[in-house]
């Protein structure tokens, strides 16, 4: 059976419509997918640097407290002018404490809170340290 050309044009347009809906529909998830894996991708990288930058004020406190076994701070910025963690939260941040005798003589607790953006990790040291010598050794690291 011969159809009218009319027919067969319109059914081949409707055709097309249907797979450029298609081709369109896939095209919009997999360009949603891409930029959910970038929001993923730059959320796991503030995280690993505000990691880093508690990681880096525990250090800082193990150094000072190497100098002075009788170190204690209720708090210090990394870098040191609180105003630098706040641009833009473009820069990783670590607050720390240092608390002497904590939790028991002889120790020292270091709490460290690392942040970039809207990432935060925070890190709890406890250091045994020698009275006699000074030597410092680190009894537990927990991330809280």
């Amino acid at each position: 059976m011969i159809q009218d050309p009319k027919q067969q044009g319109m059914a081949l347009l409707a055709t097309v419509v249907v797979v450029l809906l298609i081709l369109v529909a896939v095209g919009l998830s997999m360009i949603s997918l891409g930029i959910f894996e970038g929001f993923m991708a730059e959320s796991q990288r503030a995280s690993d640097e505000a990691y880093t930058a508690a990681r880096s004020g525990v250090k800082d406190a193990m150094m000072r407290v190497a100098r002075d076994k009788n170190y204690s701070s209720t708090g210090y910025y990394l870098p040191a002018d609180p105003s630098d963690c706040t641009l833009n939260g473009a820069t990783a941040c670590a607050y720390i404490v240092v608390e002497k005798d904590a939790p028991s003589a002889g120790k020292d607790r270091v709490t460290a809170t690392g942040t970039l953006s809207n990432s935060t990790r925070k890190l709890e040291v406890i250091l045994n340290v020698n009275a006699t010598n000074g030597k410092i050794t680190i009894d537990s690291q927990n991330e809280l």
